[in-house]
C-alpha cells in the first residue's frame, strides 16, 4: 500500500495510436483464431501477434444425423452429415483439463460400420517423460521401491495391457495407473490397447550418487 500511494494519480493509460492491430483470438484456447474457433475474440495486439501459431485444437469432425457418432463416405451418404467444429485436446492434456473443466466433451467414437480413424492420438504415457532418469529410493525394509507409472486413454473403460522390456506385467482399465520396480539400467515401456494401438517409452533407473 505503501508502493501505491507513491505513484502518481493521474488517469489510466491511453491506448496506443499507431503500431497495433486487431487480432482474432480463439477464445477458448487463446491463440489465434482459425477457421474452425466457433467462438472469437478480437483483441488490440502488436502487430507481431499476427504471426502467432493458429489454435490447434479446434477441428471440424462429420457425425452421423443424430450426432451421436462421427461417420465418413463409406459408411454415411455426406448429404445427411452434421459438419461440427469440435474442441480436440491430446490424450495427457484432456486427462488433466476435464479433471477442472466438467463441460468438455470427448471426441464421439465412430460408427460401428466406418471404417474411420480415430482424431489424432488415442493414447499417451504421462509418466515415465521421455528418456527419464528415475531415482526410486529404499525403503524401511531395505528394498527397492515402486515406480507410480501412468497413462490415459481417450476413450472411457478401454483395457490398456502393460509391458515392460516385452515382458508383460498387467492390464489396467478405467485408471491406467500401475506400480512396478525395474532393475537398474535402460528399459523400454510399451502399452498397448485392446485394438492393437502401441505407444512406447524408454527411461533409466539410476542408483544414488554416492
Amino acid at each position: 500500500f505503501d508502493i501505491f500511494r507513491l505513484l502518481p494519480n493521474v488517469k489510466w493509460f491511453r491506448r496506443p495510436e499507431y503500431n497495433y492491430t486487431y487480432v482474432p483470438v480463439c477464445r477458448q484456447t487463446g491463440f489465434r483464431a482459425n477457421i474452425d474457433c466457433p467462438d472469437i475474440d478480437t483483441l488490440f495486439m502488436p502487430p507481431n501477434a499476427g504471426r502467432s501459431p493458429l489454435c490447434p485444437y479446434h477441428k471440424i469432425i462429420h457425425l452421423d444425423p443424430k450426432g451421436d457418432f462421427q461417420v465418413t463416405e463409406d459408411c454415411e451418404n455426406p448429404v445427411n452429415m452434421i459438419h461440427k467444429s469440435w474442441f480436440i485436446l491430446p490424450p495427457t492434456m484432456e486427462y488433466y483439463y476435464k479433471q477442472h473443466n466438467h463441460d468438455y466433451i470427448s471426441l464421439p467414437p465412430f460408427m460401428g460400420n466406418c471404417n474411420g480413424s480415430a482424431s489424432g492420438r488415442q493414447m499417451e504415457i504421462i509418466y515415465p517423460q521421455v528418456d527419464a532418469k528415475i531415482y526410486v529410493p529404499l525403503e524401511i525394509n531395505g528394498e527397492r521401491g515402486r515406480s507410480i507409472f501412468s497413462a490415459t486413454h481417450k476413450q472411457k473403460n478401454v483395457k490398456i495391457f502393460w509391458s515392460l522390456d516385452d515382458t508383460f506385467i498387467q492390464s489396467t482399465q478405467g485408471i491406467h495407473q500401475i506400480g512396478i520396480s525395474p532393475s537398474t539400467g535402460k528399459h523400454l515401456l510399451t502399452l498397448t490397447d485392446e485394438k492393437g494401438i502401441s505407444v512406447s517409452r524408454s527411461f533409466q533407473i539410476i542408483e544414488k550418487e554416492k
